[in-house]
């Protein structure tokens, strides 16, 4: 299997996200697309590398008001505007918190 393939269907919502690396520090970015699996991330000002190991805070939308979510990502492709990114594995809050976002109870 492709580095790069989607593992699960993306939905397109717009996450503020704060990407960090130990060689540059943190920078602020937005999600162009998200799932339970990974995300695009429009990486204006921020240069990543393909398999490079990543720390993400999602600001992710609730109830309550935003709120901030650690999870550590690789960078599975980079094209000119950003980088596709696989999560890795979720803490049980973060991955509620993505349910909650992409599978809205009707």
């Amino acid at each position: 299997m492709a580095s790069d393939r989607r593992l699960g269907p993306r939905k397109q919502v717009t996450l503020e996200v704060l990407v960090s690396d130990r060689k540059r520090g943190a920078k602020s970015c937005l999600t162009r697309d998200i799932s339970l699996d990974g995300a695009f991330i429009e990486t204006k000002n921020v240069a990543l590398k393909k398999k490079a190991n990543i720390e993400l805070i999602l600001k992710i939308p609730s109830n309550r008001g935003p709120t901030d979510h650690a999870l550590k990502a690789k960078v599975a492709s980079v094209e000119k505007h950003g980088a596709t990114v696989i999560f890795g594995n979720l803490e049980e809050q973060t991955y509620k918190a993505l349910v909650d976002l992409l599978y809205p109870q009707e």
